[in-house]
């Protein structure tokens, strides 16, 4: 345990660099592009070509910070490349009960709080959280809304139902693919980090349609595969161990997945050099 606790604490402290590292490194080219504007031809294109280089070590600094915390969390376990679907469930429901200390508590450094508070101000109405884990986006919805949340891993739903949250109404433990409410049941669907460790996520996403009433809406934060080739090389490389140990697939292909389920988007958003994507879609006309 004590082993555990110096390598989550490794991992925040390699976070909180990297959020501080890019922050200066936003900051610096905002300068450079002031500078920019008011300098002649020549030395416009000579200090383009700086800010080009900047940029380029910025990514690549991410890229090895993102590298360093990778390794802290996914070493080489046996059997890797192979994880079956129980050994996911498995996961989830090994790390329920310090989920929101080992993965939550990071995501202040990162920004992810900030996107779960901007994506939920979407919400409205009934709505359903699908993959609720355990209840992190309670107290984040708007007044007015009347939650119901599922989830597939019996403990965290167990933890979900410990917390005081007068919004919500009912709390399952459910399959996201096989959901056992009515066709347009809800105003507002809610998946945050959920594609990641659905078996058939296309399916699942179909099935929030399904629930979704036609005029509603389908809320999705989530991370995956990035734009930037190298950081993807990573992702692949150490999926299979990560799927074990934390039952989620980071490289999966978010844009793809949402193509495939056949939403209409409304509005798309993607941060940390592509692997953090927000949505805000309608269920397809059919």
């Amino acid at each position: 345990m004590w082993i555990a606790g110096v390598r989550r604490r490794a991992v925040l402290e390699r976070e909180r660099a990297m959020a501080t590292f890019l922050r200066k490194c936003n900051a610096h080219h905002a300068l450079t592009l002031r500078q920019l504007s008011s300098q002649p031809s020549a030395a416009k294109k000579a200090s383009s070509a700086v800010w080009v280089m900047g940029g380029i070590v910025c990514v690549a600094g991410y890229a090895a910070g993102v590298y360093a915390t990778m390794n802290a969390f996914s070493k080489p376990m046996p059997d890797g490349s192979s994880v079956t679907e129980e050994a996911r469930k498995s996961a989830y429901e090994k790390g329920a009960s310090t989920y929101e200390k080992d993965v939550c508590s990071g995501e202040a450094w990162l920004g992810i709080e900030k996107l779960r508070k901007e994506l939920l101000q979407h919400a409205d109405g009934m709505v359903l959280e699908v993959a609720s884990g355990t209840g992190h986006n309670f107290n984040l919805y708007p007044s007015g809304c009347t939650i119901t949340a599922v989830d597939n891993c019996a403990a965290m739903v167990k933890i979900c139902q410990s917390k005081n949250s007068a919004s919500v109404e009912s709390i399952h433990v459910m399959d996201t693919a096989n959901m056992t409410f009515s066709d347009q049941s809800f105003d507002t669907v809610v998946d945050t980090f959920g594609i990641c460790s659905y078996e058939d996520p296309v399916t699942s996403l179909r099935e929030m349609q399904r629930v979704c009433k036609k005029e509603g809406k389908i809320l999705l934060l989530e991370h995956g595969r990035s734009w930037l080739a190298p950081l993807n090389w990573m992702l692949d490389g150490s999926a299979a161990n990560h799927a074990k140990k934390w039952g989620c697939w980071w490289n999966r292909d978010i844009q793809e997945i949402v193509r495939q389920s056949g939403l209409q988007i409304v509005e798309r958003k993607s941060y940390h050099l592509g692997t953090t994507h927000m949505v805000i879609a309608k269920r397809a006309n059919r």
